[in-house]
């Protein structure tokens, strides 16, 4: 079965993934929104990535749950969105919705998740990123954030999760970490492959049953009909017999 792979982002796709975006343009291929709903069955998806679409999404989880939907278990999904601990890259983009953090997606970790706030979508984070510096923002000033001091931040900040908690909670806001990536898995039952029939067993052609055997010629029955009937009796199954 070939993969399937979806695009939600307005950069450059890969070509062997299908676009859908809200608005027309040369790399488009279907005009759809997550919140709306993507015109797909459920689970038919193999990749996502959804760029800064997820950014611009008024209702977040409700474009978490749909595209939880049309994914397969285990798909992976590819988000980017523009840190919390960067009001400048959180706010210079007006279609920016709101403030996120790595831990955003713990809400949706079935081992994590509080039952207050129920969602059907659910995620495992398989990998996570802090960047000084956003892939796509403007190229002005970023000299110091591209250089030495920008790869010893995001070493210290990326060298386990535990270290991503602390910089998000209490040292993020000192250096203003513009851009994260996080790697999701979708969690989701798996449907049960459609069983093969058994297989029919060959019918047996039925059995003709030939002429009646003469009685043996010790037999009780034999003796009982006499010499003459016993040839007789052979006599006429020796002309029956092919």
């Amino acid at each position: 079965m070939a993969i399937v792979k979806l695009d939600l982002g307005e950069g450059r796709k890969s070509p062997e993934s299908l676009r859908f975006g809200r608005c027309p343009g040369p790399e488009t291929d279907v005009l759809a929104d997550p919140e709306a709903g993507l015109p797909l069955g459920d689970s038919v998806v193999d990749e996502m990535d959804t760029g800064y679409a997820l950014a611009h999404t008024a209702d977040f989880v409700g474009a978490m749950e749909e595209v939880w939907r049309v994914c397969k278990p285990g798909a992976l999904v590819h988000v980017r969105l523009p840190h919390a601990t960067s009001v400048w890259a959180a706010s210079r983009d007006p279609r920016h919705q709101r403030l996120y953090t790595i831990e955003t997606f713990e809400y949706f970790d079935p081992r994590r998740r509080s039952e207050r706030c129920p969602t059907r979508a659910s995620y495992i984070i398989e990998e996570s990123r802090l960047y000084l510096t956003a892939r796509g923002g403007p190229e002005r000033g970023r000299g110091l954030a591209r250089g030495t001091v920008s790869r010893l931040f995001e070493a210290a900040a990326n060298r386990s999760r535990g270290m991503q908690y602390r910089w998000e909670r209490w040292l993020g806001h000192l250096v203003g970490f513009e851009e994260m990536y996080v790697l999701l898995s979708v969690v989701k039952e798996r449907r049960p492959e459609p069983s093969a029939p058994p297989p029919k067993a060959a019918r047996r052609p039925p059995v003709r049953a030939g002429p009646p055997l003469p009685p043996e010629a010790d037999s009780p029955q034999a003796k009982a009909e006499g010499p003459g009937r016993r040839r007789r009796t052979r006599r006429q199954a020796a002309q029956e017999r092919p």
